[in-house]
């Protein structure tokens, strides 16, 4: 169970979309799922998908009645309305089921896109351009642009703020356009190479970390804490009195609210980091 759990959660999203898309389909008269047999199919599947991801998270739960409270909405989203003619002969049921089906695809897509930003940033940049190439090509197709390569084309070109020249909008819908792509654009394709250099400096600090952490010969270092001595011997200053302690944080705001030891110990800590990067 516990190595199943990871891939349902990575499926998620897209079987919960996926659901959630059949289920208002359905309710909107475009197709009937009870009666299409690959739909009816399809249908079980997703139940049994998230019948499983509901018991091996109920399973994993260390508070069994906390998880049955608070997963009211997955346990709807499991109810098999279109294998019953019972509960598909009532219309209320299946409004239940698209609304928890909504509800958990918003929750799993929100939650896979926080813990991957650079999906998200990248997903956000791809939809901008495609309704940016979309757009461009209803409005100024016969006029600048003749066919959705040039809207394509375009459409990057003004993202990216190159600016060419060799293609721009003639007709004042296709300009509303260009105005409302340069600002959605510019800001995505921010976002997009932030997010790139963040992930890089993150990688790149934390190599450094772990090459930090190894001695010249590439053997690992002792990686043990360093603890202050027990006793002055060693080349430290006595512990300072109450008294002057007291002083001292008159001229060290930072240490403020701190107590007499307490200040002891982070100036005997101190004295003995200069001790160590004197030897």
């Amino acid at each position: 169970m516990c190595r199943v759990r990871p891939v349902l959660t990575f499926l998620e999203p897209g079987v919960a979309a996926l659901a959630t898309a059949l289920v208002a389909l359905d309710l909107l008269g475009r197709v009937e799922i009870s009666r299409n047999l690959g739909l009816l199919v399809l249908d079980t599947a997703i139940i049994g998908f998230f019948a499983l991801d509901y018991l091996t998270g109920l399973i994993g739960a260390p508070d069994k009645k906390g998880y049955l409270r608070t997963h009211l909405v997955e346990l709807l989203s499991i109810v098999p309305v279109y294998q019953f003619r019972a509960l598909r002969a009532v219309r209320v049921v299946r409004v239940l089921r698209l609304v928890s089906l909504v509800a958990r695809a918003r929750r799993s897509i929100a939650q896979y896109f926080t813990s991957h930003v650079l999906t998200y940033v990248v997903v956000i940049l791809c939809v901008v351009i495609a309704l940016g190439s979309i757009s461009i090509y209803l409005v100024e197709r016969g006029n600048s642009i003749n066919s959705f390569a040039d809207a394509l084309w375009w459409t990057v070109v003004t993202v990216t703020t190159v600016g060419y020249g060799d293609l721009s909008p003639e007709s004042t819908p296709g300009r509303i356009v260009a105005i409302i792509l340069m600002i959605t654009g510019v800001g995505a394709l921010a976002a997009f190479t932030g997010t790139v250099a963040s992930v890089i400096l993150h990688r790149s600090g934390r190599n450094l970390e772990e090459h930090s952490q190894e001695d010249p010969e590439g053997n690992p270092g002792d990686r043990s804490p360093v603890h202050p001595p027990e006793t002055p011997s060693e080349g430290l200053p006595e512990p300072l009195p109450d008294r002057l302690a007291g002083e001292y944080v008159r001229d060290n705001p930072l240490l403020a609210g701190l107590s007499p030891r307490e200040i002891r110990e982070v100036l005997v800590f101190i004295d003995f980091i200069r001790y160590r990067r004197r030897r």
